[in-house]
């Protein structure tokens, strides 16, 4: 549910059901048979309708499976300060790779190398991407492509990256494409 009004109409959707159910179940411990005539019934049950119908077109994005929505991500770019590109590194065919500052940034896929320089992690799961800082002394930033701010990544935590996101490491940025 990205936007207010999809917020809405499920909260909304949320309301009728619950009144719906308490109609209903009042209607079935009722045993006066005064309470609801056949047409009242009929509305109750298209107000239900309509509540599930909405429930599920607000929260479809979300059940969505990782495979359906592939990110696209095949490299990360080095950039200058300059937003200019400096390097490449492609992701292709890789499902971890440590992301390393010496010099410049460089990766490290995965092979048992290690170094003292180590920043971060990612990690292909399924066909999305995800970092996660691992050293705590280390600086790693994520932000978004529709973001203005740059967020610290916590040590430990695993965070989706997605197309033309920006990964700072250190003082060098890399560019999510």
């Amino acid at each position: 549910m990205k936007s207010p009004n999809q917020k809405f109409a499920f909260a909304m959707s949320i309301l009728m059901l619950i009144t719906f159910l308490i109609a209903i179940s009042y209607f079935i411990f009722d045993k006066s048979e005064n309470f609801l005539s056949n047409a009242i019934l009929a509305q109750l049950i298209g107000l239900a309708v309509v509540s599930l119908a909405t429930m599920i077109y607000c929260i479809w994005p979300q059940l969505r499976l990782p495979h359906e929505q592939p990110s696209g991500i095949t490299k990360m770019a080095l950039l200058s300060d300059s937003n200019t590109i400096i390097n490449e590194y492609h992701l292709d065919n890789k499902t971890s790779t440590l992301i390393c500052l010496g010099d410049t940034v460089y990766f490290n896929f995965i092979e048992g190398n290690k170094s003292n320089e180590e920043y971060a992690v990612l990690n292909k799961i399924g066909n999305d991407w995800y970092i996660e800082r691992i050293a705590e002394e280390r600086n790693v930033g994520i932000k978004r492509a529709d973001e203005q701010y740059v967020y610290k990544l916590k040590t430990g935590s695993v965070y989706r990256i997605q197309n033309n996101d920006v990964v700072y490491i250190g003082n060098e940025r890399l560019m999510v494409i």
